[in-house]
């Protein structure tokens, strides 16, 4: 009986260290994406971009020629889209709460508008940043 009380009291030491583990990844990354201040590069291979109205966050990406990276691009209020007409950048439509990953290796160096592509209401034209690839 005492091994029985023994052995439920681990396996539910186990699960709940097993939930707490879960919850606090999940929490890091959720932060993660909300938290501008940790936006930018995700590792080195890649980066982040939430779209809200009206900026993208961050708003210049820096890339390097010949090496690839992806961009995950991150509807986080209203509808927009991202591109870059010069790398072939365009993730088209990308409604509120969706993202979209798209992978890029610069062919050209220098510095290209990055700009909102779908229209998004009365500060679209002011949606705008840049991409330098070095």
């Amino acid at each position: 009986m005492k091994n029985n009380k023994i052995k439920k009291s681990a396996g539910l030491l186990l699960i709940l260290m097993f939930s707490f583990l879960i919850i606090g990844c999940s929490n890091s990354i959720i932060s993660d994406v909300k938290d501008p201040q940790d936006l930018g590069n995700v590792g080195e291979t890649e980066i982040v971009v939430l779209a809200t109205d009206w900026d993208f966050s961050p708003s210049e990406i820096n890339l390097k020629y010949g090496e690839t990276t992806r961009i995950r691009v991150i509807s986080k209020e209203g509808s927009h889209g991202l591109a870059v007409k010069e790398l072939g950048i365009d993730t088209g439509l990308l409604q509120e709460g969706e993202e979209k990953v798209i992978t890029v290796t610069p062919t050209l160096k220098g510095k290209f508008p990055l700009r909102c592509n779908v229209y998004c209401g009365e500060g679209h034209k002011e949606m705008v940043g840049k991409v330098i690839v070095e």
